[in-house]
């Protein structure tokens, strides 16, 4: 088995391999005089649209925060859950859980790395 470590650094490097590629095409890209000429339209008209959207939410402003109370909500219970799936696994309880149409589902656990 392989050193998590020596995995991890292999993960960044890829990374910054990704985005050096990345780079190389963005600038090769704005070198072509359409495509600097559809960026700034796409800018244009994401600003019009982003203009449309907050004249919608200004108009039905009680939707909006209830969406943004929601959203707050769904979080804090994902959490919750999270945590009570943790609690029992590590109790050695089993986790048995059903969707809307009775069907199991099972927790699938995912490793993420915050700079600390």
């Amino acid at each position: 088995m392989q050193n998590a470590q020596e995995v991890f650094n292999r993960i960044e490097k890829t990374k910054k391999e990704i985005k050096s590629i990345k780079k190389f095409l963005t600038e090769e890209y704005e070198q072509i005089p359409e495509y600097t000429k559809l960026s700034l339209e796409k800018i244009d008209l994401n600003n019009k649209i982003k203009q449309i959207k907050l004249n919608v939410d200004n108009k039905f402003y009680d939707e909006v925060t209830k969406l943004g109370d929601l959203k707050i909500d769904l979080k804090s219970d994902k959490e919750l859950l999270a945590d009570i799936i943790l609690s029992k696994m590590f109790k050695g309880e089993e986790v048995e859980l059903q969707n809307q149409y009775k069907q199991g589902v099972l927790p699938i656990f995912k490793v993420i790395f915050k700079k600390n």
